[in-house]
């Protein structure tokens, strides 16, 4: 069986297309982050931190087994998105802390924190909330993450009061020391105008640190507030 002239054009055209689909689509990646380089590049007012974040990312080929090059890499993207308003720098971050949390697993505790920043930053606070309660999985005896995570939920998901109440608690139940969940707790139930609440925690607060001229003023203020509920 022989072709005709037209029908080998016709079969060879069928064959490029078909070689040719796998790298357009394998290249596409590359060829947006080469394209969105030469851009930053270009930028001069950003031109030397980004050169920066390239070289610690490109630290990370070099040496993969260092966790510390990994979160260094993804604060400098951050930083570059944090000044840009630029949600590409938050993609790069975020990349660099999937690898991480990949290759590291439970060691990778600063990489939810980080996380859990840019994810509020960029709106996405579902995925905050993911990171933030990882990391206390993590790290159970760390203040500073129920008070993100209070913070996520008081100004940015807008969570009931009770839901705020249980992150307290239950940092209260967790912590070895409970100091700044506790003085954060005693404002918060101040502020949402629970003052007999707030008062017995002031009063404790008071009690433990008597010299604190600031917990003398609140217990006073809070105890006029009681008496005239």
């Amino acid at each position: 069986m022989t072709f005709g002239k037209k029908q080998i054009i016709i079969t060879v055209i069928i064959a490029f297309v078909i070689l040719s689909v796998p790298g357009v689509i394998f290249g596409y990646p590359y060829f947006k982050i080469w394209r969105e380089n030469r851009e930053f590049l270009a930028n001069p007012q950003i031109h030397d931190d980004f050169v920066a974040a390239m070289d610690k990312e490109a630290e990370i080929k070099k040496d993969p087994t260092r966790i510390e090059t990994y979160i260094t890499a993804m604060n400098r993207y951050k930083g570059l998105g944090d000044v840009t308003k630029d949600v590409r720098f938050y993609e790069r971050a975020l990349a660099i802390s999937d690898k991480t949390i990949d290759k590291f697993g439970t060691q990778s505790y600063l990489s939810y924190i980080n996380a859990s920043t840019i994810y509020m930053a960029i709106g996405d606070y579902t995925k905050a909330e993911e990171m933030i309660k990882k990391s206390i999985e993590m790290s159970p005896g760390d203040a500073q993450l129920y008070l993100r995570l209070i913070e996520l939920y008081r100004d940015f998901m807008k969570k009931s009061e009770s839901e705020i109440i249980a992150v307290y608690e239950n940092a209260i139940q967790r912590l070895v020391n409970v100091l700044p969940v506790y003085n954060a707790y005693a404002a918060y139930l101040r502020d949402i105008g629970r003052f007999e609440e707030s008062l017995d925690k002031y009063e404790i607060l008071y009690k433990a640190m008597p010299d604190n001229p600031l917990y003398a003023q609140t217990v006073k203020e809070l105890r006029i507030k009681v008496a005239n509920q």
